[in-house]
Parts: structure tokens; C-alpha cells; sequence
């Protein structure tokens, strides 16, 4: 998946996260609006379209288009209806794991959370430490980057 289509999903489904949904029916300004404030792409509408397809037909996402009726019985187009499929979740939590076990080894305890523990029972427990570190299985790299 390219970083571009990698980061329309992400934006989707930050929107449907906000909510608790496994769904989302933002419009094309919203995503184009969110991916350009918190990814840096600044694309065209066409080009989310084509994201949107590239997405659909890899099997991320699944889209419905929404309609409703006037009162003088025409039809109007809502926003389209974005559901995630299992490929999708499974993508997004394999990278969210792989960015959490990256980052947890400089995870260091906050001293003024920890007030009633000795000094010793901080440290020893503290993954950050350098003697730590070294003794780590990774040395250093993520688990998916280190060859078997």
C-alpha cells in the first residue's frame, strides 16, 4: 500500500475511532481537510477517489452510497458510507504493535507516580536502563526489522 492510500485509511478511521464506529460517512472536503492538517497531503478530490478505489478493491474498505429522498420525492446524494473490513483492522493494529514495541524500550516511570517504591524496585524494573537495553533480544531495532 502506498503512504498516501495508507494515509486516507488512517484519516477514515481516526474519524470512526472518534466515534467507537467499525464505520464512518465523512464527506470528501472533511477527509481531504484532516489528511491535509494531520499528514501533509494536500491532493485533489480526484486523487482521493482513486485512494478510495485503490482501497476498495484491495479489500480495506467497503463503500455504500447513501441516498435520501426530498419531500418532492427526488433523490439526493448523501456522503458515502465507509466500512473497514478485517484486512483493514488487522493492518492498522500489526502497525500500531510493531510502533508500540519500538517505543516502549525508552519508556522511562514517571518518579512522582512511583513514591512509594524504593529507588532499587524503579530501576530494576525500568526497561530504559542501558544494561537493559543490551540484554535485549532485538539489539536495538524493531522485531520485524531483524533478520532470522
Amino acid at each position: 500500500m502506498r503512504g498516501r492510500s495508507e494515509a486516507v485509511m488512517m484519516t477514515l478511521f481516526g474519524i470512526s475511532k472518534t466515534y467507537g464506529k467499525a464505520y464512518c460517512f465523512p464527506g470528501q472536503k472533511r477527509i481531504l481537510s484532516l489528511m491535509e492538517e494531520y499528514h501533509g497531503f494536500e491532493i485533489s478530490r480526484r486523487t482521493l477517489c482513486r485512494d478510495l478505489l485503490e482501497l476498495e478493491k484491495e479489500g480495506f474498505i467497503k463503500r455504500v452510497r447513501r441516498l435520501r429522498r426530498t419531500p418532492a420525492g427526488k433523490l439526493l446524494f448523501n456522503s458515502t458510507l465507509y466500512k473497514f473490513t478485517g484486512k483493514a483492522f488487522n493492518y492498522l493494529f500489526g502497525l500500531g504493535k510493531w510502533v508500540k514495541g519500538l517505543l516502549s524500550a525508552f519508556r522511562v516511570p514517571k518518579p512522582s507516580h512511583n513514591k512509594s517504591k524504593t529507588e532499587n524496585e524503579i530501576s530494576s524494573k525500568s526497561p530504559a536502563r542501558v544494561d537493559n537495553l543490551w540484554k535485549s533480544p532485538f539489539k536495538g531495532c524493531a522485531p520485524r526489522v531483524c533478520p532470522s
